[in-house]
């Protein structure tokens, strides 16, 4: 109308504004607000019984034809009653158009993975961290957490909050002009959600609280990466043992052999019975049993191995020895100095804490809103989460230390029992020695001497478990002093 000036919106700008927007009414579950007084809008310029919008028409000044000549052109055949069909064969073309376009997708990203021949337990974290998809997974998140400009970020969401608030200052100025509320309206409401939602997320940022958060993710993040890396190490180390317990089950098998042998000669001469004769081929046969079946599940856990490092699964990577624990490496282990390291390094305290945190603030918001009325029910019970919330944390605390320290004196324990077995050693290598003088002398048969040998083989498969044990002990307590992961069976 002419005899009514323009109304003069201020321009606001989040942090220094002058004028918020008004809060709007709540939206109701399942309810859509729309302006006052205005009937709901057609689609195509028509509602749902196919009538035109009289005040739309009447604003307009344009006809049903005129309205209907600004849809949309029809795509297909129109079939029965207007509606649109596409033909069989655009749908088809279609269709096989989209599956030529995935196909193309899935060539472009698909990683055909290599086969590896060894592999040694110092290559394991090089190779999972370059090619395991789950570590590179995580690393690709954590290398954004790591470049986000939050500045820049604060910049935008500030730019994107003027924006909206401009829209709602738009809107109430239009109803001052029009005289028609919009405070319940679809669109205003849309705007309200759009300013507070953004608006949290911006206080957010300027308090620290985004920042802290992706802070935590990336942490959270490495430590899984890193419990990935340490699972592949312990699958090696595994290997090892199933390996040089196959080659014990080959060794017993050949032994066996060899008693058959025996058995079968003492039963032509009617020295045993043929019932007995075959409770040494029945053993026989539960060793080649039992070594088939070793063998089988290494072979499921070298494809295991494989493709956590992103190779081809074949089961046939070949593995090497564990390395050696040497004494200079046991001297430098400082139980105390070390528990503090791996507290401070552990995801798993760290998440206790922010669980702490979030508790207590819950404890706070609850007490404030009784007005700190120690005599009433909500203060009691807010007070009784938050005191099993604090020996909770402390429990966990506690927890994490008797893990630890249990860890450091396995590894020492597994160092005396290692010790031990190396004297074992040196009394089987005599003995081994001692009985090829008395075959070379024609004292012993031959199979006596096989028999001492397998004694000294026994020996040494017992040191080489107790070598692994050792390794396994000492590589997870450097685990938890770089990283903080402790296995909760430790």
């Amino acid at each position: 109308p002419d005899n009514i000036s323009p109304t003069p919106k201020p321009s606001p700008t989040v942090g220094i504004e002058t004028r918020e927007p008004t809060p709007a009414k709540p939206v109701e579950p399942g309810v859509t607000h729309r302006p006052d007084n205005l009937s709901p809008t057609p689609i195509n310029g028509a509602d749902a019984s196919g009538t035109v919008d009289a005040r739309r028409s009447n604003a307009s000044g344009n006809n049903d034809n005129n309205n209907n000549n600004n849809a949309p052109e029809n795509i297909g055949a129109a079939g029965p009653g207007g509606e649109n069909h596409a033909s069989a064969a655009e749908l088809t073309e279609s269709a096989q158009k989209a599956e030529e376009d995935l196909r193309k997708l899935l060539e472009r990203v698909t990683v055909t993975s290599e086969a590896l021949s060894s592999v040694s337990f110092g290559d394991i974290e090089s190779n999972m961290r370059a090619r395991n998809f789950q570590i590179l997974s995580f690393q690709a998140t954590i290398d954004y957490l790591e470049t986000m400009d939050y500045q820049k970020l604060t910049d935008d969401m500030r730019k994107q909050l003027n924006a909206l608030a401009e829209g709602q200052f738009a809107m109430l100025d239009l109803s001052k002009i029009t005289g028609e509320s919009v405070r319940d309206s679809y669109a205003y409401n849309q705007l309200t959600q759009g300013y507070n939602a953004l608006r949290t997320q911006f206080d957010n940022l300027k308090d620290g609280e985004t920042q802290r958060d992706n802070l935590t993710t990336i942490r959270q993040l490495k430590s899984v990466q890193d419990q990935l890396v340490t699972g592949g190490q312990t699958l090696y180390i595994a290997l090892v043992g199933m390996e040089t317990q196959k080659g014990a089950l080959e060794r017993q098998t050949a032994a066996m052999n060899r008693v058959i042998e025996t058995m079968e000669l003492q039963y032509q001469q009617g020295r045993i019975s043929a019932l007995q004769l075959q409770q040494y081929r029945s053993q026989r046969a539960s060793l080649i049993s039992s070594s088939e079946t070793l063998g089988m599940t290494i072979r499921t856990m070298k494809m295991q191995l494989e493709n956590m490092m992103g190779a081809a699964p074949t089961g046939e990577i070949r593995i090497g020895s564990l390395p050696s624990v040497t004494e200079s490496q046991l001297s430098e282990m400082n139980v105390e100095r070390d528990l503090q390291s791996a507290m401070s390094n552990s995801y798993e305290l760290r998440a206790a804490a922010k669980t702490l945190e979030e508790q207590e603030e819950t404890y706070e918001d609850a007490i404030q809103a009784v007005r700190y009325d120690e005599k009433k029910e909500g203060y009691r019970q807010a007070d009784a989460a938050w005191n099993a919330a604090k020996n909770n944390y402390n429990a966990t605390l506690q927890s994490y230390e008797l893990r630890f320290r249990t860890l450091y004196e396995q590894v020492h324990d597994y160092y005396q029992v290692w010790d031990a077995s190396r004297t074992a050693l040196a009394a089987r290598e005599s003995s081994y020695q001692a009985a090829q003088l008395r075959y070379e002398q024609g004292n012993i048969s031959q199979n006596a001497l096989l028999d001492a040998r397998d004694e000294l083989e026994t020996a040494k498969e017992t040191l080489a478990g107790h070598a692994n044990n050792l390794f396994s002990a000492y590589n997870s307590y450097r685990w938890a002093v770089q990283a903080g992961i402790l296995t909760q069976s430790t």
